[in-house]
């Protein structure tokens, strides 16, 4: 599986999620790629570590049926 997190912010963020084991930054208007595998249902929770009250989750009901997941950061978070 692949996340696409986008930073459409004027400053950096640090994608960050203790469920997935990864983090990333990116800079302002950046894109980076995570790639995950072997996620199960469940609740993933991620947030931007620099600025930690931006934080969202998103939950799977089924493994393997996502491919990609893009996350948009803004002013206010938008995951799609």
């Amino acid at each position: 599986m692949r996340l696409e997190v986008s930073n459409q912010t004027a400053v950096a963020i640090e994608f960050e999620s203790f469920e997935l084991n990864r983090e990333r930054v990116v800079q302002p208007g950046q894109k980076v790629a995570v790639y995950l595998s072997g996620l199960g249902p469940g609740r993933y929770e991620f947030f931007d570590d620099f600025h930690p009250e931006r934080k969202a989750c998103w939950s799977s009901s089924e493994a393997g049926v996502i491919q990609t997941l893009l996350i948009t950061w803004r002013e206010t978070l938008e995951p799609r």
